[in-house]
């Protein structure tokens, strides 16, 4: 009868991760598009692609005479509504004045209706003009701060600190801020990044919000740094970024982000980023390669070597890894697992049983 050799190798605690892989994205943790709030020329840019700037810096000039010149007429309307505004008031005062005399001299049949009834006329006529003056300077104060703002609009000034990550604009183009709101350049702060990571459907709930990973970039893949998940999406990629199309049009993506301190500026927006993330761990457990695991309709076993005979024992499975699975119940330390078996021998470095 033909022997049979056995390749066995005995069963160990090990440490062993359970983990996901995941493509990512790089973006700014912080951006913002800066547009013109009113319409006219570009006739200075003070930025460029790269450009850093403080929040306050100038962006850009408009061309702002149309907008000095409404300011202009509304300061002199607004002086000219003031001054009839104080004349009526002096004039109100005189008619009440005269009014009220009337009303005296008739109570003493020295004057007549007629006489009363021109001055209350006059009184009550002069009231409603410098009611109406009054509306008129609040309105006129209401247009002269607009005029004032649209004034301001024309120079552009960063909303923040950051990077000009893109121009918009060219100078000398003109810019119509009537129907919407003309993008002039945008700005990101690229101290910290966000990642966006597009997790399948069949693993999304695997994670949560701290779950550890490790990644890499694709320009260095043997250098991997440390961060934690921030956030998960609660709706498909499809849904929280309509301008960003998942990795398959028939798959299930979500996104999960978290962040990274761009120190040395080595991360840069649009890079991809390899993730893996670790989803469960153990440490000192008993675990084989999962290659050795076998199944049938009992469940999964494993083969053990016994007094040179192959002894079939079911076990519970664990977490695994990329080469070995946990192994929760079933098998002990030490024991000699069946990892080849060979009826004409086998020329091995590793320990050989017959």
């Amino acid at each position: 009868d033909e022997k049979i050799s056995y390749l066995t190798q005995k069963i160990q605690k090990k440490d062993i991760s359970q983990t996901i892989e995941a493509v990512g994205k790089v973006y700014a943790k912080d951006q913002v598009d800066v547009g013109a709030q009113v319409s006219g020329q570009i006739i200075k840019l003070y930025v460029d692609v790269g450009t850093h700037v403080k929040q306050g810096d100038l962006i850009a000039q408009i061309d702002k005479d149309k907008q000095q010149n409404d300011l202009d007429i509304t300061k002199a309307q607004l002086e000219s509504a003031k001054a009839n505004l104080e004349s009526k008031k002096v004039a109100l005062e005189i008619a009440n004045k005269q009014y009220q005399r009337e009303q005296k001299l008739y109570a003493a049949k020295a004057s007549s209706l007629e006489n009363l009834e021109t001055q209350k006329n006059n009184y009550y006529t002069l009231k409603a003009n410098v009611a109406e003056l009054n509306a008129q300077v609040v309105q006129l104060e209401i247009t002269l701060k607009n005029a004032q703002k649209d004034l301001d609009y024309t120079t552009i000034t960063a909303p923040m600190d950051g990077v000009v990550i893109n121009v918009a604009v060219d100078e000398g183009q003109t810019v119509n801020a009537n129907q919407n709101t003309p993008t002039i350049v945008r700005i990101a702060n690229l101290d910290e990044m966000e990642v966006r990571m597009e997790i399948a459907e069949a693993d999304v709930s695997k994670i949560k919000v701290g779950t550890e990973l490790d990644f890499s970039l694709l320009n260095d893949p043997q250098k991997t740094y440390h961060a934690k998940i921030a956030s998960i999406d609660p709706a498909d990629t499809e849904v929280s970024d309509s301008s960003t199309s998942s990795s398959s049009s028939n798959a299930i993506y979500y996104y999960a982000k978290f962040y990274v301190a761009n120190k040395d500026d080595f991360l840069r927006i649009g890079m991809s980023i390899q993730n893996e993330i670790v989803v469960a761990s153990a440490k000192a457990v008993l675990a084989v390669p999962t290659y050795a695991i076998k199944s049938d309709p009992k469940g999964y076993y494993v083969e053990i070597l016994e007094n040179q005979k192959a002894v079939k024992k079911y076990v519970k499975l664990g977490i695994k890894d990329s080469i070995n699975t946990q192994i929760l119940e079933g098998v002990n330390e030490n024991e000699e697992l069946i990892v080849s078996s060979s009826a004409d021998g086998l020329a091995t470095k590793m320990k050989l049983r017959f």
